[in-house]
Formats: C-alpha cells, sequence, structure tokens
C-alpha cells in the first residue's frame, strides 16, 4: 500500500517547526525545519532523517549539497562567517576525498585530497609567500613535495610530520643546494645525496 504525502504545518515544543511534505508521523519528501535556535534546514526527508540534497543554515554557515541518513553525505558546499568555503567530497559531516578549502581572511588555499576532515594524500596549498604540492598526511606535509617562495626560490624533497627530512634541493636562480634532513635539521650538504635519486635528476634537468 502506497504511503500517501500531506503537506502539514507542525509546530513542535521545543519552539521548532516544519513545514513540507509528511508521512505517517514523520517529515518525508520536501520541506523545511525551523530548528528552536533558529537554525534552518529545506530539502529532501526520508522517514524524518535529511536525507537527499538540502541546504542547513546557521549562523556560522550554510551548507548545501548531499545528505546521507541525518549526515552530510557526497559533494556539497559550505560558506562559513568568516568568509571560508569549501567545495567538495563530504563523507559523515568532514571533509572527505577531492576538495578545495579557500580562507580569504588568511589569503590561503588548499586543492586537493581529505581524509576525516584533514588534508591527507596530495594537495597544493597556496598562500601569499609560498605553494605547495606534494604529499600530505593528517593536515601535515609528508612525502615528496616542493616549496615554491615569493621570489623563486624553490625546496624540494621529502617530508615528515611538516618538516623536511631526508633527501631535498634548494633551487634559487641557477645555483643548486643538495642537501640531507633529519626532522627539520640540516645534517648534510652533498651534491651525491641527490643523484643517487632518479627522481630528482629528472626535476633538476627539467627532462
Amino acid at each position: 500500500m502506497a504511503c500517501t504525502r500531506v503537506q502539514e504545518r507542525i509546530f513542535f515544543p521545543n519552539g521548532g517547526k516544519y513545514e513540507g511534505q509528511w508521512v505517517n508521523g514523520c517529515e518525508h519528501g520536501r520541506g523545511t525545519m525551523t530548528y528552536f535556535n533558529g537554525d534552518t534546514y529545506t530539502g529532501e526527508w526520508h522517514h524524518g532523517d535529511k536525507h537527499g540534497v538540502g541546504t542547513y543554515t546557521s549562523a556560522s554557515l550554510q551548507y548545501e549539497g548531499g545528505w546521507y541518513f541525518g549526515s552530510i553525505r557526497g559533494r556539497g558546499q559550505c560558506k562559513y562567517a568568516d568568509g571560508s568555503t569549501y567545495e567538495g567530497e563530504w563523507l559523515n559531516g568532514m571533509y572527505h576525498g577531492k576538495g578545495q578549502f579557500i580562507s580569504p581572511t588568511n589569503r590561503q588555499s588548499y586543492t586537493g585530497d581529505f581524509r576525516h576532515g584533514k588534508r591527507s594524500g596530495h594537495g597544493v596549498y597556496r598562500s601569499d609567500e609560498t605553494v605547495y604540492a606534494g604529499g600530505w598526511l593528517d593536515d601535515k606535509k609528508h612525502g615528496i613535495g616542493e616549496v615554491k617562495v615569493r621570489g623563486g626560490g624553490k625546496f624540494y624533497g621529502t617530508w615528515r610530520d611538516d618538516l623536511p627530512h631526508g633527501e631535498g634541493v634548494y633551487t634559487v636562480d641557477t645555483d643548486k643546494v643538495y642537501v640531507l634532513y633529519d626532522s627539520g635539521l640540516c645534517v648534510r650538504t652533498s651534491p651525491e645525496v641527490m643523484y643517487q635519486r632518479l627522481d630528482l635528476r629528472l626535476l633538476i634537468s627539467g627532462d
């Protein structure tokens, strides 16, 4: 037997209000919920859960995109009160997958991979002073990556816990300095260190 969707206006004891389609005593279909604190959700519902596509608005943010049984999931865009934005993939209310975060206030951006709300995988970070392109793990530079600074200098090498760790090369104009780092501390400078690495030789030669 098919369920009949009816348009309802429901007032809740806590001050909330729902206007939209209603099936078997719960929100189902399209509708708008106004919560007691002034937050609103307009979009699709499934047996009482936000599910499908919808827009949630509060004093601190506005999210528009996918929902899955009450949780933000899929593709969506979030605009925050400070002007920053995130657009991309979500899982369980967190950035997860491919996405872009932009902070106009701090003049920073990140485009790339996220995992459970943190930069993890490969991504590009930009600020007024630097551009970093490479590996990330739990919001820290990790793996192979390159930093370019305003003025033209750059460093290419391996990173761990947001610090240079392992082999790397500094390049300024045509000058190159080959280095070996241990958790951010330079322990050796030697051309031989770099020429043991094919991928870094290719970077240097431009092939």
